[in-house]
């Protein structure tokens, strides 16, 4: 499998868990960021299918269309989400 295969694929799974999310916490100030997640899996799907050739270009619109979720106002500035680590002493708590 190729790596621009792997990237794709991957990308699409994280934007297909992003729609989920959006979805669960649907607001109507989010409306234009869950139609551009659709699309942005819309572009993915279709590339699994191998209907796009260049690479890059896809890429580069989706990286736009990301960029565009997060504006200076509103968008999805309050959906970051955080991995936490368990550290020891949080393993031990109860």
């Amino acid at each position: 499998m190729s790596s621009s295969k792997l990237v794709i694929d991957k990308l699409e799974k994280l934007f297909s868990e992003l729609g989920v999310i959006l979805e669960g916490n649907k607001k109507g100030d989010i409306d234009y960021q869950i139609s551009e997640v659709r699309y942005v899996i819309n572009i993915l799907n279709e590339c699994q299918n191998n209907n796009y050739i260049d690479f890059d270009d896809v890429i580069n619109e989706i990286k736009l269309i990301y960029s565009n979720l997060y504006p200076p106002r509103g968008g999805l500035s309050d959906f970051f989400i955080i991995l936490a680590k368990k550290t020891p002493s949080s393993r031990n708590a109860k």
